[in-house]
């Protein structure tokens, strides 16, 4: 709403880019104070290689040690009620460098169906939030 109205776009229809937007930051709040109010202090990055492939957000569950690879959830959001496998690509190359320990992928979306797609979750948004302050996602 803010950045909106600091466009002059608060009275215009709202289009999917700033429903997506909307959505991808109203999560972001979601987990971050989560991760403050349970004090779990969990590291949250955005990654984006050079090619442009992203994973919207990256919960780093645990650090690097001389002995432990790094472990991290991955969650891809999207605007959509129908979910693409496509978007799963860039979590799912993320797990295939194995630099990293990957332990858990979720889609997060806007329909009505949660579906695991080889060991990808797609949640709906409402099942996300609740998993999410009941600790199950991180």
């Amino acid at each position: 709403g803010v950045a909106r109205a600091a466009a002059g776009l608060i009275l215009d229809p709202m289009d999917s880019a700033w429903k997506g937007f909307a959505l991808e930051t109203w999560l972001l709040h979601e987990v971050r104070a989560y991760n403050a109010y349970s004090k779990k202090n969990r590291p949250l990055f955005f990654y984006r290689t050079g090619a442009g492939v992203e994973v919207d957000l990256i919960v780093e569950t645990r650090k690097k040690t001389m002995s432990v690879r790094p472990e991290i959830v991955c969650v891809e959001m999207k605007n959509s009620t129908r979910w693409d496998r496509a978007w799963e690509k860039p979590a799912r190359a993320l797990k295939a460098e194995q630099k990293i320990n990957v332990r858990a992928m979720y889609g997060v979306y806007r329909g009505d169906r949660r579906m695991n797609n080889d060991g990808f979750e797609v949640i709906p948004v409402e099942e996300f939030l609740r998993d999410l302050h009941a600790g199950r996602i991180f």
